[in-house]
Order: C-alpha cells, then sequence, then structure tokens
C-alpha cells in the first residue's frame, strides 16, 4: 500500500518559527541533540585512525574517581550533557547576535561552526592538559610529541602526537555543525 502525501516530512518552517519563538528552550533540545550527535562521532572516531573520545568516561573519572565504572559513565555523561547544553544557551543568548555570518541558514551554519571551533581550542588548551589529563604534561605544543594518556579512567592512549588535538577538533566540529543547523531561527515577521 502506497501512501501518496504532497506535505513534507519535516516542518522546517515551523521549526524555524519554534526557534525563533523560543531560542532558550531550543538551546536547551539543541545543546542535547549536538552533544549526543559529537559524543556518537567520538566513539567511532578509532574507525579512522584517531584515537575514541569517550568523553563520558572521561568526565566520568572526575565527578566520580572513586565509582564503579558504570556509575562513573553514568554521572560523566550527566555532566558532559549539561556542559553541551550550558555551552549551546550561551552560544544563543550572548554569542550569536554577535558573530559574524548573517541571520540565515548558510550564515548560522558558519555560526555554529565557529563556537565549535572555539570551544574545540578551549579543550585543547585548558581541559585535556589541565583538567582531563593534568599528570601527562601535555598541553596545547603537544602537537608532534607521543604520550601515553592513562589517568583515572584507564583509558591508554598512546603515541597520539596531533591526533588527539584534531579529534578533539573534529568532536567540536559535530557540535558546532549541529548547533548551526538548527539553531536558525526564522526572521520575524
Amino acid at each position: 500500500m502506497t501512501i501518496a502525501t504532497t506535505e513534507p516530512l519535516i516542518d522546517y518552517h515551523g521549526w524555524r518559527r519554534w526557534v525563533r519563538d523560543r531560542p532558550i528552550s531550543a538551546a536547551v533540545l539543541i545543546g542535547i541533540v549536538a552533544t549526543q550527535m559529537a559524543t556518537l562521532v567520538g566513539y567511532f572516531m578509532n574507525v579512522v585512525g584517531l584515537p575514541q573520545l569517550n568523553w563520558p568516561r572521561v568526565n566520568g573519572g572526575l565527578v566520580l574517581p572513586d565509582g564503579s565504572p558504570g556509575a562513573q559513565w553514568a554521572a560523566g555523561a550527566f555532566v558532559h550533557h549539561i556542559d553541551g547544553v550550558v555551552f549551546t544557551i550561551i552560544f544563543v543568548a550572548l554569542l550569536w547576535h554577535r558573530m559574524p555570518g548573517g541571520a540565515t541558514s548558510r550564515g548560522n551554519l558558519i555560526k555554529g561552526l565557529i563556537h565549535g571551533t572555539m570551544l574545540g581550542l578551549t579543550s585543547i588548551a585548558f581541559l585535556t592538559p589541565y583538567a582531563y589529563f593534568p599528570k601527562v604534561g601535555i598541553d596545547i605544543f603537544s602537537f608532534g610529541i607521543p604520550f601515553p594518556l592513562e589517568q583515572t579512567t584507564g583509558v591508554v592512549y598512546d603515541g597520539l602526537n596531533w591526533k588527539l588535538p584534531l579529534a578533539i577538533m573534529v568532536w567540536h566540529w559535530v557540535y558546532g555543525l549541529f548547533v548551526g543547523l538548527m539553531f536558525d531561527p526564522a526572521e520575524a515577521e
């Protein structure tokens, strides 16, 4: 049985109006989706030769260092997604209007990718060396320097050199891609 319809499967204009009318609610939903999509990509980066980025596990090691692996992952996933929501709200409430790119779908995509790039560079420069792996001695200048990473998470990354910073940037570009694609408010009527 075939059902013929002329209705689009997705009401994109309705979505854009909803985003325009409820930007903070949209930011919360978009933050969850963008963070989850980037997290899924992070789990499978090893398929293309980059290190797996299991941010829920890494965050869990920080918030529950003595917890079971399951409890660490659950707590880390919660904290990780809250981070994604908070950074999306910051993007929507404070940065979106000030960024180059215009209020078009293409401009919003550019804004999302700029946001993701800035977060990625922040992660490489500060979070990874000082919060996630402080005992390893890596920093933003660690490109090209092989190093093993093993902390409370038990995850061992050996000989990453340039691959870890690249993986972090790819992760944040995926996040920014979804933020930019989804935060696309309609123009005022």
